[in-house]
């Protein structure tokens, strides 16, 4: 596709410098490969997979065990 582009270009007198060449080409690459994922996608059986739940975090200390903290004495 890259070639096409660039020969159809350069036949109406646009020329593309070879970095556009090259990003055309990479393009055309991450095309593909999207492509051929999209394949292989529809060729993997559908499954369920059911992920467990993560472990609830552990809760705060209840306020009952909290440590006494004593008053502070006043004095007269």
């Amino acid at each position: 596709e890259a070639e096409q582009i660039h020969g159809a270009m350069s036949k109406q007198g646009v020329l593309l410098g070879s970095h556009e060449i090259q990003l055309q080409r990479l393009t055309d690459a991450v095309n593909q490969i999207g492509e051929t994922l999209q394949q292989l996608q529809a060729l993997l059986p559908r499954e369920n997979v059911v992920v467990p739940a993560p472990d609830p975090p552990p809760s705060a200390v209840p306020v009952s065990q909290e440590p006494k903290i004593p008053a502070p004495q006043h004095y007269d």
